[in-house]
């Protein structure tokens, strides 16, 4: 039974996203488990279902750009950012029905790129210097 709880633990890491109703046909498909020895299983191991953190969509160029702004100012003190406004600039759809992404993961992980859910109508991030 250890390599089979390897197994689901091993699926759901790779597929976070996965709704309960699939690990386990997909991991053990000739045995019949519950879904709630299935939460047992998962949080013996330290994973839970958590509602996916909802970020702009970050390419790997506009990470870079990101990266390179930030650690060009990585020994900047607090009064140093005083005059600028750090900020995603986005729109909304009213009326849009939009459902809860929920992801399987450990403590600490809800930043890893396959526990987020970019978010929709992000249309640019941007940086603002004012001059008071």
């Amino acid at each position: 039974m250890p390599e089979q709880e390897e197994a689901v633990v091993q699926f759901v890491k790779k597929n976070p996203k996965t709704l309960k109703e699939f690990v386990l046909p997909a991991v053990l498909p000739d045995q019949k488990v519950s879904a709630t020895k299935l939460y047992t299983l998962l949080r013996r191991k330290g994973i839970r279902k958590w509602r996916a953190r909802k970020r702009p969509p970050l390419n790997a160029e506009f990470a870079e750009k990101r990266l390179a702004w930030a650690m060009n100012r990585n020994d900047w003190t607090a009064k140093d950012f005083e005059g600028f406004i750090l900020s995603d600039e986005c729109s909304v759809e009213k009326g849009k029905k939009v459902s809860t992404i929920w992801v399987f993961r450990s403590a600490g992980e809800e930043y890893f790129p396959e526990c987020v859910e970019p978010q929709r109508y992000v249309l640019k991030s941007y940086i603002k210097r004012y001059i008071n």
